[in-house]
């Protein structure tokens, strides 16, 4: 049993009776109780626990939410992309209240557009990712259009402002890794300031890489990151393209990256020294590959636990038919049994095996639990899916009496919508935060946000 929730019209609650300890109200619309069950709409948030930001930023075409991450004040920062059909499609970001409200501090607008930073201002650029540095600046990366993609890396202050101090005056640094095109889908700041990048080169040399810039967004100098360079690629490359999707630093300063190969249908994990050098003593030489007994799988989102356990949130399965998959890895890269009934995997189908399904996103809560969130596709539609386990993998039950939540903003009597989640995390209050995508609005896409009760 669990409840779908249908935004246009109301939140639909169907939880069983004696669960609730109440009278039976046949599934009715819009009701509400007053005891606090983890998965439930925070209607503080929002219409009913939803924000759909319908043409945001001058959107007249469609506009797509790709990353989010809470500043220190509680607000939302997000980072995407948005067409106006005017000069092709800009990068994106932007800042929420905690209410979900467009906070016009930032920029004026509540958002900062960019466009042309690559050389061509009817290009395609976008936002893959935003997250906070230690002094409250956003870092945002994502790629440009000039001759060919580049990844840009940008610093906009907390006034929405692009920050002159990073990369001597300009605030974006466009670094071209390849012949062709490349781009940067993961960001992160190390405790000494300097600015990680994770993603993906394109062309004849198709493999993912991890750049660390200086603090201030400046090539390093002299480079000293994997030897006289400033970023690490893989060093003989994979069959097909491969992505890093995620990053993450342990408490030794080590750092991680995951996502997967195409060609090799396997998701990827690695391991840099400090120095950006491959650590040769994590799974095999540095460098993990696995389908865990399937035809295909990847990984999409990364986090570490307190225990310097890896988890990873992707799909696994036959392709086109793939289910949802949290898998588990020990420090040194080896399955962790304690996982998935000794599988060090779990999987979940969710549409009883009609088509695909994908886990996008993964967090920790303070109670070590693991939330989880993917995508849903049923061969006419995608829905949306907010899990929680428990530390073993198994679904924790508690969480709206299922161990999941569904999200469906189809109206009732209307063909389907389709919902994509892109990004997730859990605020300081334990409220867990979701953002993406949806055609509920009047553009093809809209951004698109819901909160829930922990």
């Amino acid at each position: 049993m669990f409840y779908l929730l249908n935004f246009r019209i109301a939140v639909v609650m169907l939880i069983t009776a004696m669960l609730l300890g109440l009278s039976a109200c046949g599934g009715e619309a819009g009701k509400r109780t007053t005891t606090q069950i983890g998965g439930q709409p925070d209607t503080s948030f929002g219409v009913d626990g939803m924000v759909l930001l319908d043409s945001y930023a001058g959107a007249t075409v469609e506009a797509y939410i790709n990353s989010i991450a809470e500043d220190d004040q509680g607000r939302i920062v997000l980072g995407g992309q948005a067409q106006t059909g005017g000069l092709g499609k800009e990068a994106v970001v932007g800042r929420l209240l905690e209410d979900g409200s467009i906070d016009t501090s930032f920029n004026s607008t509540g958002y900062h557009i960019r466009n042309g930073d690559a050389g061509n201002a009817g290009g395609n650029d976008q936002v893959f990712a935003v997250s906070l540095d230690s002094a409250g600046n956003i870092l945002a990366t994502g790629y440009g259009y000039g001759s060919w993609h580049s990844t840009l890396t940008w610093r906009f202050t907390s006034e929405g402002l692009l920050d002159t101090t990073f990369n001597i005056g300009s605030g974006v640094i466009m670094t071209s890794l390849s012949a062709t095109d490349d781009f940067g889908i993961a960001i992160l700041q190390q405790a000494d300031g300097k600015v990680l990048v994770g993603g993906s080169k394109v062309g004849t040399d198709e493999n993912s890489y991890i750049m660390r810039l200086a603090a201030d967004g400046t090539i390093e100098n002299p480079m000293v990151f994997n030897g006289a360079s400033y970023f690490w690629s893989m060093p003989t490359p994979l069959s097909g393209r491969d992505e890093i999707t995620s990053l993450a630093v342990d408490d030794a300063g080590r750092i991680y990256g995951s996502g997967f190969s195409l060609g090799d249908a396997s998701l990827l994990l690695v391991r840099l020294n400090q120095d950006g050098t491959i650590d040769t003593t994590f799974a095999t030489n540095g460098i993990l590959l696995t389908k865990s007994g399937a035809a295909t799988a990847a990984a999409y989102k990364m986090t570490l636990d307190k225990q310097g356990r890896i988890l990873l949130a992707g799909r696994i399965g036959d392709p086109g038919m793939e289910d949802m998959a949290v898998w588990r890895f020990l420090s040194d890269g080896s399955p962790d049994t304690s996982f998935g009934a000794g599988a060090g995997y779990v999987s979940f189908d969710l549409n009883n095996n009609t088509s695909w399904q994908q886990a996008v996103t993964i967090a920790l809560d303070a109670q070590g639990r693991i939330l989880v969130g993917g995508n849903i596709h049923d061969t006419v539609k995608t829905d949306i899916a907010l899990l929680r386990l428990n530390a073993d993998g198994t679904l924790d039950n508690t969480f709206n009496n299922t161990g999941y939540v569904w999200i469906d903003t189809t109206p009732e009597g209307e063909a389907g919508n389709n919902d994509n989640l892109k990004s997730m995390f859990i605020d300081a209050r334990g409220r867990i935060v979701l953002g993406g995508q949806s055609d509920l609005g009047t553009l093809a896409q809209d951004m698109i946000l819901w909160r829930f009760l922990p």
